[in-house]
């Protein structure tokens, strides 16, 4: 089983279920959001780092 080394909110990665969920519909809304894997123990400057992409992707969003 692999070690985690981040947070992420798709199951295609939750390696510590014996089996996959079926969630079509989780995957579709995922498919829309951004998917930003986060460190387990974030530093000030990842905690920067992932503010300015927050804000860019916003942005970016509200432009369309």
């Amino acid at each position: 089983m692999p070690t985690p080394v981040a947070l992420t909110s798709t199951q295609a990665h939750w390696h510590y279920l014996t089996s996959k969920p079926d969630a079509p519909k989780s995957m579709d809304v995922l498919n829309r959001m951004l998917n930003l894997s986060t460190p387990l123990s974030p530093t000030d400057d990842n905690c920067v780092l992932i503010g300015r992409i927050v804000a860019a992707v916003s942005v970016l969003a509200a432009a369309h």
